[in-house]
Formats: structure tokens, C-alpha cells, sequence
């Protein structure tokens, strides 16, 4: 849900080491030989935490900071006939909301009237963390913290730091009472905070009504542009990827769909289970367009011209993942070299 303010922000944008981490880590236990015992802890309450965000009703203000800027953001979660809801809108900066409704995520972006409209990835909302842990092993560890107090509440903090350094690490501080996540920060490989959310207030006492869980923006058939991800077989890709580091796979395949774009866009969706890499596929013709890489918190992302296509990686990685996975993607058919 968090990916989708982010998303959002940069969607009008597209078309244009771990050696320093494991010395820095002071706040968490020292010894990163990964025990047995201790990463265990650790992923069993991350496991509770992600059942926890399923399940109990919540809200609060989480505070989102990247590029020494802080957004405000009102959330509210609950479960109504089996179905989870969520609701998620800006307090500071554009105006964005975002309504989730079992399945279907829909994000109302006010500044550009546009409505995006997509399925949620299996088992990520709020703060984009993944319903398995016990996957992300082969790329990441796992550490056992200590405990702070975070929003006026007692918390348990876990390091889950990447094997190499081709993707971000986590820190994650979950409630000891609720095991709801109340900070999770975005690492880099020197151990340096490169995005940050937390909660600074969060109520689990109040109930959340079903009038707070719906949209408040009123759309009408003309004057708001809808954008639709549709699934496309991944046998139709047209495009081979030869750069993608150890870990990541194919997660969907998509074609945007929106009345103002008469040409097709394409988007592809990578994932080693916790960390996401886009790849749009920007059909230019013969128009002059020149790939560059750009940096927004810990999103980065690289583009280039592949015949008469922009094909851009973005996501929450480092700069030198987003460059090597656009600099191994081919046409189907021609040569890797």
C-alpha cells in the first residue's frame, strides 16, 4: 500500500555494500553468523506480524520519510465478512488516496485526476512486507534486536540484511503487544536509513467503521482517467532478461490499460519475495529519447532505447541493480552480447 503512494509519484515518470552493513549493525546482536536459534525468533514474529496486520482492526498516522522530506499518512484497516479493507490517504504534500477492497487497489491521484487501478501482489500491503519469510533465506538474514518504544509502545526490533549487495536490507520494530509493525526502515550497504515508516500514532482500541474505510474522492465517468494493470501470459513476453541478479523472478505481467495512451505500455514485475523491481516497456517509435538513471530515497531506477522502445527498471533496489537488469533485457531472439 506504501508502494502505491510511491508508485504513484514516479508513474508519470517512467516514460523518461553489504561489506560496510555487517560492520555497522551495533544495535543489533553482533554476531551475524546467522544462529540457528536466533533466526529462528526472528522469523517466527515477523510470520506473527504479518498475521497480525491481516487480521486485527487498526488505525493511525504513519509518518513516510525519504530525501530529508516527511509525508503524513492516514491509515485504517479492518476486516469486514472475510474481506480485508484498507484505506490509506495523504495528509501532507499531493493528495492521494488509496482504497483497498480484498483483492483490488485503487489509488486516486487528485493533482492529475487519475484513478490507477490494480491487483494487490499476494500477501504485501501497508509497509510492503511479504507474507513468507521463510523464502527470502538465500538472500537475506535474519537478526534478533533489541527493544525500543515506538508510538508509545513497547517494541521488538529485527534486522533482515541481504546477502549481497544488489538489494536493500529492513529493519523492522513490531509491537510486542499487538505484533503490528510500527517502523520499518529501508537500509543500504553502509547501514545508512534510506527511506523510513513509522507509526505516530496508532489506535487498536477504536473501532473502524465501514464509512472510514471508503473513498472520500467522488469520480465521475469523464472527468477522471482510469489506468488499469490487465495480466498478460508471461509467454507473450517479447523481451529476454539476461542481468537479473540470483533471486529475483518473474512476478506478473502487464499491459497498463488507459483511454488518454493510445499506445500499449507494458510492465514487468520482478521479486525475490521481499524486494520488487518494475521494468516498463515504453513503445517511443522513432522518437528521440535518452535512457538515464534517477534516485528518489531508496528507489532507482535506469532506462534505455532498445530499438523503438524506453525500457526502464525501477524499484526499491540500488543503482547498480536497476542498471544491470535494463542493460540484460533483449528483444526475443537477439544476442546477449
Amino acid at each position: 500500500m506504501i508502494r502505491l503512494f510511491r508508485a504513484a509519484t514516479r508513474l508519470r515518470r517512467w516514460s523518461l555494500g553489504l561489506i560496510a552493513m555487517a560492520c555497522c549493525i551495533h544495535a543489533f546482536a553482533a554476531d551475524l553468523t546467522q544462529g540457528g536459534d536466533e533466526a529462528d525468533v526472528a522469523v517466527a514474529l515477523l510470520e506473527k506480524m504479518r498475521t497480525a496486520m491481516s487480521e486485527l482492526p487498526y488505525r493511525g498516522i504513519i509518518a513516510y520519510s525519504r530525501d530529508n522530506k516527511v509525508e503524513h499518512i492516514e491509515f485504517a484497516h479492518a476486516v469486514s465478512n472475510g474481506v480485508e479493507r484498507e484505506r490509506l490517504v495523504s495528509l501532507s504534500g499531493p493528495m492521494r488516496e488509496v482504497i483497498r477492497q480484498g483483492q483490488e487497489v485503487r489509488c486516486y491521484l487528485h493533482d492529475s485526476r487519475t484513478v490507477l487501478v490494480e491487483t494487490k501482489t499476494a500477501g504485501r500491503d501497508l509497509f510492503d512486507l511479504p507474507a513468507n519469510f521463510q523464502q527470502l533465506r538465500p538472500n537475506y538474514m535474519f537478526i534478533l534486536g533489541g527493544r525500543d518504544r515506538i508510538a508509545q509502545r513497547d517494541a521488538q526490533a529485527v534486522a533482515i540484511i541481504a546477502r549481497d549487495d544488489m538489494r536493500y536490507g529492513r529493519r523492522v520494530w513490531v509491537d510486542s503487544s499487538s505484533n503490528l509493525p510500527l517502523k520499518v526502515e529501508i537500509i543500504d550497504g553502509t547501514d545508512t536509513v534510506v527511506e523510513q515508516m513509522v507509526f505516530s500514532s496508532l489506535d487498536l482500541a477504536t473501532p473502524v467503521s465501514a464509512e472510514q474505510l471508503e473513498p472520500t474522492t467522488k469520480t465521475g465517468p469523464n472527468d477522471w482517467e482510469t489506468r488499469e494493470h490487465v495480466s498478460l501470459p508471461i509467454d507473450s513476453l517479447r523481451w529476454t532478461l539476461h542481468g537479473v541478479p540470483v533471486g529475483f523472478q518473474i512476478a506478473s505481467f502487464r499491459r497498463i490499460k488507459s483511454g488518454a495512451v493510445s499506445r500499449p505500455v507494458e510492465h514487468l514485475l520482478l521479486s525475490d519475495g521481499l524486494t520488487s523491481v518494475s521494468v516498463y516497456f515504453d513503445e517511443v517509435g522513432e522518437k528521440l529519447v535518452v535512457g538515464q538513471p534517477t534516485a528518489s530515497g531508496a528507489i532507482h531506477s535506469f532506462s534505455r532505447k532498445i530499438d523503438d522502445f524506453l525500457v526502464t527498471a525501477i524499484g526499491e533496489i540500488p543503482a547498480r541493480t536497476a542498471q544491470a537488469i535494463a542493460n540484460g533485457i533483449r528483444r526475443r531472439g537477439a544476442s546477449a552480447d
